[in-house]
């Protein structure tokens, strides 16, 4: 097994010198300074778009289609014309 060499320098950056093995450490994001936060947060990408996705994932987003409304209580446009020349007769033509 080779030595693993885990760095922090002056400006909090982390490095860990063994491109050997995988080294899984287990640190809470709440123990980290603010600049080591950044650096795992990294640079802010392009904003993923609808047209970025595959068939797959937007099919996953618009999920299944559901039942159809129930519109038996809409009004229709023609009740609802007649209900506001019945209201201007009674409010003088106005």
């Amino acid at each position: 097994m080779s030595d693993v060499n885990v760095y922090v320098d002056a400006e909090d950056n982390i490095s860990i010198k063994d491109d050997k093995q995988i080294i899984k450490l287990q640190v809470r994001f709440e123990d980290l300074t603010e600049s080591q936060k950044q650096q795992l947060k990294g640079e802010k990408g392009d904003p993923l778009r609808f047209e970025d996705l595959t068939e797959s994932q937007k099919q996953q987003l618009k999920g299944d289609p559901g039942p159809a409304p129930d519109t038996s209580e809409f009004m229709v446009k023609d009740e609802l014309e007649q209900i506001i020349t019945i209201l201007k007769q009674i409010n003088g033509g106005n």
